[in-house]
């Protein structure tokens, strides 16, 4: 509307041959006192390099959005690759869990069969201070105390397989927790760096798009200024 109104105010001062201050905006100096024609190509001029920077404004941005895309991509990859080490993470965490349930039950067997055996021994030796006649009975206790020695020194060696078992697989454990860890926290610092990258890409598009505005505004007075000076040529031919 202020263009239009310049073109507007412009023209009534040319049918009147009074024109005002206004040129002063538009040709800057020495240029007000060229000729219609050097004016003209001062305005084209002008124009020219408005429009390549604008062009060049213009790929400018193209580009930056190219890169945000790129930044937004390496941002998910980061992301999926943190949420897979987590998940590996849990899985470990739940069978070092199941370890060392399977090594407390094991131990707990381990505990009843030895009181059971400590009351066997104690009947085993009642049993001996008893007559022939409860031969038998004492025979019953002895393989009752024999299978309960099996027994015991079964679950003895399952015991120490499985604790020697946990205690490498809490080592292999341990370590792997502590790599994935390291590698979850690389990732997530990464993240955080491609985040700021993508938020500084966001500010300089915005910044880029608000200049390609201006520019835009420019050529419209450009045009607007053309249209003056053909109005300027009309009235001195």
């Amino acid at each position: 509307a202020d263009i239009e109104t310049k073109i507007n105010r412009t023209k009534s001062s040319v049918n009147t041959n009074a024109i005002d201050n206004d040129e002063d905006d538009i040709f800057p100096g020495a240029a007000k006192d060229m000729g219609s024609e050097a004016k003209i190509r001062f305005l084209k001029a002008r124009l020219r390099v408005m429009q390549e920077e604008l062009e060049r404004m213009h790929t400018e941005c193209v580009k930056r959005e190219e890169e945000n895309e790129r930044t937004s991509l390496k941002v998910k990859e980061s992301d999926d690759d943190r949420s897979r080490l987590n998940r590996v993470v849990t899985t470990l965490q739940d069978q070092l869990e199941k370890y060392k349930k399977l090594s407390s039950d094991t131990k707990s067997k381990l505990d009843t069969t030895e009181v059971e055996l400590s009351s066997l021994r104690k009947e085993f030796d009642q049993t001996k201070r008893q007559t022939k006649k409860q031969q038998q009975d004492q025979t019953q206790t002895d393989t009752k105390l024999n299978r309960a020695l099996e027994e015991a020194e079964r679950y003895k060696q399952q015991l120490n397989k499985m604790q020697q078992s946990t205690k490498d697989i809490n080592e292999q454990d341990k370590k792997k927790i502590e790599q994935l860890t390291n590698e979850n926290r690389r990732l997530e610092k990464q993240r955080l760096e491609l985040m700021n990258a993508f938020k500084r890409q966001l500010k300089l598009i915005d910044i880029l798009k608000k200049q390609k505005l201006h520019l835009e505004a420019s050529k419209m007075l450009q045009f607007a200024e053309e249209e003056f000076c053909k109005a300027i040529e009309w009235n001195t031919s």
